[in-house]
């Protein structure tokens, strides 16, 4: 029963912290936002994208195991984005903006 409520958390939070990585990326410029911040967000993305399909390809061949580290290293990233939502609401921020 845990391995299933698991798995069902790595497919939300995947599927929260590439949602709203990608959102954040629409938002961006490369000609004035810091390369690192881009890195932060295509990185988070594509981890939650792959943390998602983890989670989808264990319910369909019903093993119901996936890596426990995983489901783990989203949850800081998706508090992250949930966190700095306020910081969003007109924009990226202005740390974000090169100097």
């Amino acid at each position: 029963m845990l391995d299933l409520v698991l798995v069902w958390m790595l497919i939300g939070l995947g599927a929260f912290v590439s949602i709203i990585s990608a959102c954040r990326l629409w938002h961006m410029h490369f000609s004035s936002h810091k390369a690192l911040w881009w890195v932060l967000f295509i990185s988070a993305g594509w981890f939650g994208f792959l943390q998602m399909t983890d989670g989808i390809a264990a319910i369909l061949v019903e093993a119901y195991e996936v890596d426990p580290q995983g489901a783990l290293g989203l949850i800081p990233l998706a508090a992250y984005l949930w966190g700095s939502r306020v910081s969003w609401r007109d924009g990226p921020p202005k740390y974000l903006e090169r100097s």
